[in-house]
C-alpha cells in the first residue's frame, strides 16, 4: 500500500510541476511541452487509482495530500537560464519517478500491480527521452524542439 501512496503522490507532484512551468514558460513549445507531460501525469494518477481500489476493494482519495517527495524547487523563468532549470529539475524527477517505479515493481505482490508500475517506469522514460531532446535542442541552438514531431504514446 506505501508504494501505492508514494506513486500518487509522485503523480500528484509531477502534475502540479508540469503545470506551473507550462504557465510560467514564456516559450509556446515549451509551454505545449510541460501541458502534454502534466496531462499524462494525470492519466498516471487515474490508473493508479483505479488498480488500487481494485487491490484493496476500498476507495482511494487521490485528492488526499501525502507527503511531498523532495523533487520541486522554484524556477525563476525571466532568462533563458531558467528554462534550462525547468528542464534539468524535470529530469531529475523523471529520473527518480522511472528508478521508484522500477523499484516498486519488483516489490509488487500483485501482477497487475506490477504490470501498471512496470508500464509507468516505461512512460517515464519515454518522458525523460523527450525532457533530455529537449534540453539538448535548447543548448545547442537556443530553441525549442517542435514537441509535436517527438512521437508518445499514452496509457
Amino acid at each position: 500500500m506505501e508504494d501505492i501512496k508514494v506513486a500518487l503522490q509522485l503523480e500528484k507532484d509531477g502534475y502540479a510541476y508540469y503545470m506551473k512551468a507550462a504557465q510560467e514558460c514564456p516559450n509556446e513549445y515549451g509551454k505545449k511541452m510541460f501541458e502534454k507531460l502534466a496531462k499524462d501525469e494525470i492519466s498516471h494518477l487515474q490508473r493508479f487509482k483505479e488498480i488500487a481500489e481494485e487491490i484493496l476493494g476500498e476507495k482511494v482519495d487521490a485528492k488526499a495530500e501525502g507527503k511531498h517527495l523532495d523533487i520541486f524547487e522554484k524556477i525563476d523563468f525571466s532568462t533563458k537560464a531558467g528554462e534550462y532549470a525547468a528542464l534539468d529539475h524535470a529530469i531529475k524527477f523523471e529520473e527518480r519517478a522511472r528508478d521508484y517505479f522500477r523499484e516498486a515493481a519488483k516489490r509488487a505482490g500483485n501482477d497487475k500491480l506490477r504490470n501498471l508500475f512496470e508500464k509507468i517506469a516505461e512512460e517515464e522514460e519515454m518522458h525523460l527521452r523527450l525532457l533530455e531532446a529537449e534540453r539538448s535542442y535548447l543548448h545547442k541552438s537556443g530553441i525549442w524542439f517542435n514537441y509535436q514531431e517527438f512521437e508518445m504514446d499514452g496509457m
